[in-house]
């Protein structure tokens, strides 16, 4: 029994050192002229076929940001929308005899109202991104409309807007105000038209007014990374106090608010 198994470990052996040794000696042999030929190969490449690709990958990617730009007005609307029907939910929610249903569908509009919420902020990041927010026509007010969705979220996350009603007034004013400051530059810049709009498409267009965009650019990254700092010192102080309740500490005294839902 163990004449077959130690033919097996040296066959094993010596298939592992010609795998070894085997890139040595193709290198001995002939890889430097296959590595020669390669980068010949690489040098000889069409200048018009690399013009082809740049340009290819150029416009594929504007493409792609300037049809994300035209899909974000459907999604702020849509923001707006769940948003506001909140009292309809509440009374369409009365109806229901069994509790277990009315609890479903509260917890599936939540998911979605949220949801729609952290899609269009996280679809609006690349307004950040100097490059394409100077170099392509998209509205100039963007980043800040990005800024002010962030703050609403800041505000669900920091705050209840479902009981209190200031917190609700709070965010409700903060989506309004950020779906005002995109929708006009897009509707009146962007996607004015080309005759007797001219003022406005300079104005309200990134491209064209890169002054105004860089400076609300650069305004809205400070803003975006103030509010981002607070989000992580808030976390972490709620899980320090998380941990100290799991000691056995005693929490942080909080104000009971009156609930907000009727």
């Amino acid at each position: 029994m163990r004449e077959p198994k130690a033919i097996v470990l040296l066959v094993v052996l010596l298939l592992s050192m010609l795998i070894a040794t085997a890139p040595a000696v193709y290198a001995g042999e002939g890889g430097h002229d296959a590595a020669g030929e390669a980068r010949a190969h690489t040098h000889e490449v069409d200048p018009v076929t690399e013009a082809l690709i740049s340009g290819l990958m150029s416009g594929g990617l504007a493409f792609v940001y300037i049809t994300l730009a035209a899909m974000l007005p459907l999604l702020w609307v849509f923001t707006l929308i769940v948003h506001f029907a909140r009292p309809y939910i509440l009374r369409y929610l009365k109806k229901y005899t069994l509790r277990f249903g009315a609890d479903v569908w509260w917890l599936v509009y939540v998911m979605i109202r949220d949801a729609v919420m952290i899609l269009t902020f996280v679809l609006s990041i690349f307004f950040f991104f100097p490059d394409l927010f100077l170099l392509l026509p998209l509205p100039v007010t963007a980043p800040l409309a990005t800024v002010f969705l962030f703050w609403a979220l800041l505000v669900k996350l920091t705050r209840d807007g479902d009981d209190r009603a200031g917190d609700f007034r709070s965010i409700s004013y903060l989506l309004l105000l950020g779906a005002v400051v995109y929708l006009v530059p897009f509707l009146f810049g962007v996607e004015a038209p080309m005759e007797g709009w001219e003022h406005w498409r300079t104005l309200f267009t990134s491209s064209q007014n890169q002054g105004m965009a860089e400076i609300i650019l650069y305004l809205s990254l400070a803003l975006l990374f103030i509010t981002g700092g607070y989000i992580f010192t808030f976390v972490m102080r709620y899980v320090r106090q998380s941990s100290r309740q799991v000691s056995g500490e005693p929490p942080a005294t909080r104000s009971a608010a009156p609930p907000f839902g009727n």
